[in-house]
């Protein structure tokens, strides 16, 4: 509401948006890569490096929505529990990823396993950074801008 209505005459999708969706969907991609590429190296098995992969996938499209909620305004500013649909989602989202490493039928059905402890740690870390780099992004942003009025 602090900003002036986008132009009617340009499209939805403007150029800018697409480049952000592109970049974040890099993002993605190289965690979810990255992850089954480490695990399936690092001597897990088929199984695990998808699984791995998977939950990652999962994770990283949960916080992307969450990221870019808003193009500018930083997560944290927004507040994390603002929106409530989107904090369902989350937490749906969080008992399947628990459902498919957990529960044996489950993992029958999708062909997915248990992770280690490692794997898990892996697979977050790897989510956060793979979409948390937009976060960061808005803030350098903000602060330039910031900046920028005041200097």
């Amino acid at each position: 509401m602090r900003q002036p209505p986008r132009d009617p005459r340009q499209p939805f999708l403007h150029r800018g948006m697409v480049a952000s969706i592109l970049l974040a969907a890099l993002g993605l991609f190289a965690a979810v890569a990255t992850v089954y590429l480490v695990s399936w190296y690092g001597g897990a098995g088929l199984a695990q490096a998808r699984t791995a992969a998977f939950v990652t996938w999962l994770l990283g499209h949960v916080l992307l929505a969450f990221n870019l909620r808003s193009e500018r305004e930083p997560l944290l500013r927004l507040g994390l529990f603002s929106n409530r649909l989107m904090v369902v989602w989350l937490a749906a989202m969080l008992l399947f990823v628990l459902a498919i490493t957990f529960v044996p039928e489950v993992q029958a059905r999708l062909s997915t396993t248990g992770l280690a402890p490692a794997a898990w740690g892996v697979a977050i870390l790897a989510a956060v950074l793979g979409t948390g780099w937009i976060e960061v992004a808005k803030l350098v942003r903000g602060a330039a801008t910031q900046a920028k009025w005041h200097g």
